[in-house]
């Protein structure tokens, strides 16, 4: 079940990793978007951006139910009814906080308090969706009814500068 309204967008500042670690993020801090289909539809590219780093994974074969034909494609409409069906939840990257541009009154603003494309936007501040998304994640349940409090969340992670990793 949705929730009535959803979360305002947030910053949040990225840790410095030790010099040691493999994964390496090129910003400082990340805004987080609560997106619907609805809204991320409103979005010229990111649902085939989403679209394209999932079907990648899948294809992998590692992970997640959906099979990879080599005959058929998952498409873009399988992939939004399934993904796009739960909270959503986009992370954006930005070099300072100066990058980030969400205001405490605005709240994230657009469809029931949640982020607005018009908020989105602005914060992806004229940049790919492959230059500012950090990753992507989804929150569900796992069954109906009575057990529905039993939820899955599935976190789609960039590794800079170009692959993608899951866990």
């Amino acid at each position: 079940m949705r929730p009535a309204d959803a979360l305002s967008s947030t910053i949040w500042e990225i840790p410095v990793k030790p010099a040691h670690t493999k994964l390496t993020i090129p910003f400082a801090h990340a805004s987080i978007h609560h997106l619907t289909l609805a809204t991320v539809s409103a979005l010229p590219g990111l649902l085939e951006f989403t679209h394209a780093a999932f079907a990648e994974i899948v294809a992998e074969g590692m992970t997640y139910p959906q099979e990879a034909s080599t005959t058929a494609e998952y498409t873009r409409e399988t992939f939004g009814a399934y993904y796009w069906a739960a909270d959503v939840f986009v992370a954006l990257g930005h070099v300072s906080a100066g990058g980030a541009h969400i205001t405490e009154s605005e709240g994230g603003g657009g469809e029931a308090g949640g982020a607005g494309p018009e908020v989105v936007e602005r914060e992806r501040a004229g940049r790919s969706w492959e230059e500012c998304v950090i990753g992507f994640y989804y929150v569900k349940p796992n069954y109906p009814g009575r057990s529905s409090h039993v939820s899955h969340v599935h976190r789609l992670r960039r590794a800079f500068p170009i692959q993608c990793i899951y866990s």
